[in-house]
């Protein structure tokens, strides 16, 4: 019953596409940090099982645990992902920021330089 409950818990949270607006490393870090105590939890009760002889209880538990471990896991993933993909976005960004002010800059020497050797203002010459 356990195990299809964190299967589609993980489903859920590995499939619905991210919202622009949605801090989806911090959501990860957040079931993370849920999922932790679950597997510490989980290594206890394999412990007790194994103790008793429950080699059935044993054998479930360590796949549920296999399942949180997986589950941690991947959540790591996606947010090391997201973190590279929005890395490469504002690399990009002050790459194309970079190049506009540069360009910018260019136009102004341009136009600064016109107007300094230009003819001088009130119609006054320059000898």
């Amino acid at each position: 019953m356990l195990r299809p409950a964190i299967a589609m818990s993980l489903a859920l949270t590995l499939l619905v596409p991210p919202n622009c607006h949605a801090d989806l490393v911090g959501d990860a870090q957040n079931t993370i940090n849920q999922l932790n105590p679950i597997n510490i939890a989980l290594n206890g009760l394999i412990g007790e099982a194994a103790q008793t002889v429950d080699t059935k209880l044993q054998q479930r538990l360590q796949q549920i645990q296999g399942i949180v471990e997986l589950a941690i896991y991947e959540l790591d993933q996606v947010a090391k992902n997201r973190i590279d993909q929005a890395d490469r976005h504002v690399k990009e960004d002050i790459d194309k920021l970079n190049e506009v002010v540069r360009s910018s800059l260019l136009q102004f020497s341009s136009l600064v330089g016109k107007h300094l050797n230009g003819p001088a203002p009130w119609g006054e010459t320059t000898s």
